[in-house]
């Protein structure tokens, strides 16, 4: 301890960074962005970022990774924030990110420098928790209410809950 402060910024221009995910010694998986080609609504762009060395990797620079659940539904309370993303035994980080009306968990492999789509199963996963070599999801699938699914890493699903199955029996539903 120094007492002292560093500035490691990604950028010395404007830059708003959503995640930062340390790696191990001077390394962040970084999603981020500078804001210039849509401004504050702009998506972030994932890096491999070292800040000793300033070295920048780009896995994805496509603007196209909305990180988290923002589906809504009368069905879901609140809305939470992926702030952490659990990783496997292989270095490969998991997130939530919405996509044409559904929410699927996807993957940052750092070691292929690419992103994977883990699941699509039509609906939104809400919250996930690594737990060993495979997830453990809140979702909804279809109309149905939240429940709890086991997510292996390739992307099959186990229900574990029915917590909110007697709510398809009790009520109409209409699929948008």
């Amino acid at each position: 301890k120094t007492g002292t402060t560093k500035d490691i910024s990604f950028s010395k221009e404007p830059y708003q960074h959503s995640h930062a995910i340390p790696l191990g010694g001077t390394k962040l998986l970084l999603q981020g962005s500078d804001l210039k080609k849509f401004g504050l609504n702009q998506i972030g762009d994932i890096y491999i970022y070292d800040y000793e060395s300033g070295e920048k990797t780009a896995i994805d620079t496509s603007c196209s990774h909305t990180t988290g659940c923002s589906v809504g539904s009368d069905l879901k309370m609140g809305n939470h924030t992926d702030d952490e993303w659990p990783e496997d035994s292989e270095g490969r980080f998991y997130f939530i990110e919405t996509t044409h009306g559904d929410s699927q968990v996807s993957r940052v492999d750092l070691k292929a420098e690419k992103i994977e789509r883990v699941t699509s199963t039509p609906g939104a996963v809400l919250e996930i928790e690594g737990s060993g070599d495979m997830l453990i999801a809140a979702a909804m699938r279809g109309n149905g209410g939240p429940e709890l699914y086991e997510i292996q890493l390739d992307g099959s699903e186990k229900r574990l809950t029915e917590l909110n199955t007697h709510l398809l029996e009790e009520y109409e539903y209409s699929t948008p």
